[in-house]
């Protein structure tokens, strides 16, 4: 947790050039299980009732034919100056996309542990997943929103919701890292022994 921790998010923006609209972030592998498409789609719903940004971070020249893919749905659900792709960054520099975003929203149709979401949590930053893998084991109440099958429509109706409540928004980011403090090498390395004392 030592590299993953909540920066200022006006210094974050300021870095990174972003303004003030309402930022909704995903980062990882540009694949077509990972649901990017679904909250692009979604974010095409409410673009009218908010002021947002969809930042996409992920993928390189290796993936340049799915993120054109991805670009072209923008210009058709006609989000395309909304949203921004940006390709994969240092581990070191990804506190700052966690800390300037408002929420991560992460629609997997599969997902496995889920550390993604462990980083944004560490960050500060409230995380929207699908209810998949080891999702449920990251993503407590107070600090996130789990779904069961995350279709654009809900998504979009999630997303909207909780943009639309300052105190719930805050109280999520506020409950962010000290739910998953226990989950950092340290701790898992201290449960194991414990575990392993116990059971000798």
């Amino acid at each position: 947790m030592e590299m993953f921790h909540p920066l200022p998010k006006d210094k974050a923006r300021s870095i990174l050039g972003m303004d003030s609209a309402k930022i909704l972030l995903y980062v990882g592998r540009i694949e077509a299980e990972k649901g990017i498409d679904l909250l692009i789609e979604a974010a095409s719903l409410i673009k009218n009732g908010h002021n947002i940004e969809v930042q996409i971070v992920g993928g390189g020249k290796e993936e340049k034919d799915k993120i054109d893919s991805l670009r072209q749905q923008c210009r058709k659900l006609g989000i395309d100056r909304l949203t921004h792709f940006q390709e994969a960054v240092a581990q070191s520099e990804l506190p700052l996309y966690y800390s300037a975003a408002d929420l991560c929203v992460l629609p997997s149709r599969y997902e496995t542990f889920g550390l993604v979401a462990l980083e944004a949590l560490a960050c500060g930053t409230p995380v929207i997943a699908s209810k998949t893998g080891g999702m449920a084991e990251v993503i407590k109440t107070q600090a996130g929103i789990l779904l069961e099958e995350p279709s654009p429509a809900r998504l979009a109706s999630i997303i909207s919701g909780v943009l639309n409540d300052a105190a719930l928004l805050n109280g999520m980011a506020a409950h962010a890292r000290e739910s998953v403090l226990n989950l950092s090498w340290d701790m898992t390395v201290k449960n194991i022994a414990a575990e392993y004392e116990r059971l000798t």
